[in-house]
């Protein structure tokens, strides 16, 4: 609940204020898988909609799950609706395993009287009585408090760094207490798609400069150092799956954003090592390059420039 809550808040940019932030997501060439960008692209006043259905859902959803009132019937509209957006993220989006987990992540939220209706379906007899708790001894009930308290602390911590996000960096919002979090694991940061979708999709083109002189394309080296590929700065299609997963993908661009000799080094010595281990003599790699070919996405109906940015260029050790 609290991460739809916080999500929402989060998407304060012009994209969302305007509709057009589910068109930009799905434009992206890293995020919007291509049946999606061929059938709704052409479409933004569709897209508008589901973009305020998007924020309706996020915003509305965390009320109706911890609804005081009229309980099983608010939980089970926010579950069904949850889980559509859910799937409408995996069916249109790269974005992995989230919307699955999401999913996975709401079923304590359903009613109680819903389990037993299923388990009462399946039976065919009434649920028996639970008669484990009269037996548990008296450690266990203490370990089971103790548990208890160390998971509404670790609850109470993790909805604290959420909401010191919205007003503070969501890096690091509470400060010096922002340590604990990131040392046991609860730094949470749900800004997903805020606080506008990413406009600076494109793609890598790696210019390797052999013994013999020709010219490959070490991008393909990422997946499989045996693959020979002319240089070209051709629109891969679809370009998501040009990378050889959406952890390469995500590596990628955080080189890009952090813009490090340090990191860009090390990766341009990974490559040469792999490449020469593979290829002797004359195709052995003596110098590569590593280029961006930077496409923004921009409003619906803009044109989207190119622009080719080098990031590192050097001789193999």
């Amino acid at each position: 609940a609290a991460m739809y809550a916080v999500t929402s808040l989060h998407k304060t940019g012009a994209d969302w204020r305007d509709g057009s932030a589910v068109w930009v997501a799905i434009a992206h060439d890293h995020f919007g898988k291509p049946w999606a960008q061929a059938m709704l692209l052409p479409h933004p006043e569709l897209l508008r909609v589901l973009c305020w259905a998007v924020l309706a859902v996020e915003r509305l959803a965390p009320f109706l799950l911890l609804a005081p009132l009229l309980t099983r019937p608010a939980r089970l509209a926010a579950l069904g609706t949850l889980v559509l957006l859910q799937v409408g993220f995996g069916a249109m989006l790269y974005v992995e395993h989230f919307p699955w987990v999401s999913t996975v992540a709401l079923l304590p939220f359903v009613p109680t009287t819903s389990w037993d209706a299923l388990e009462k379906r399946v039976r065919g007899r009434p649920p028996e009585p639970d008669q484990a708790a009269a037996s548990v001894p008296v450690m266990g009930r203490w370990a089971g408090r103790a548990s208890g308290a160390l998971a509404g602390a670790a609850l109470l911590y993790v909805l604290a760094w959420g909401a010191a996000g919205v007003v503070e960096r969501p890096e690091w919002p509470l400060g010096g207490a922002s340590a604990a979090g990131v040392a046991l694991g609860l730094d949470a940061t749900w800004t997903m798609f805020s606080p506008d979708p990413a406009g600076d999709s494109g793609w890598f083109v790696m210019p390797g400069r052999l013994a013999d002189g020709d010219t490959v394309d070490l991008f393909p080296s990422l997946a499989s150092f045996e693959v020979e590929r002319h240089v070209s700065y051709d629109k891969p299609s679809p370009v998501f799956e040009a990378f050889p997963s959406s952890r390469w993908l995500d590596y990628m661009m955080i080189l890009i954003e952090k813009n490090r000799a340090d990191l860009w080094s090390g990766l341009s010595s990974w490559m040469c090592r792999g490449w020469n281990a593979v290829h002797a003599g004359e195709r052995r790699l003596q110098r590569l390059q590593i280029t961006f070919v930077l496409e923004e996405v921009r409003a619906p109906g803009a044109p989207r420039p190119l622009e080719r940015r080098i990031y590192f260029n050097d001789a193999c050790p």
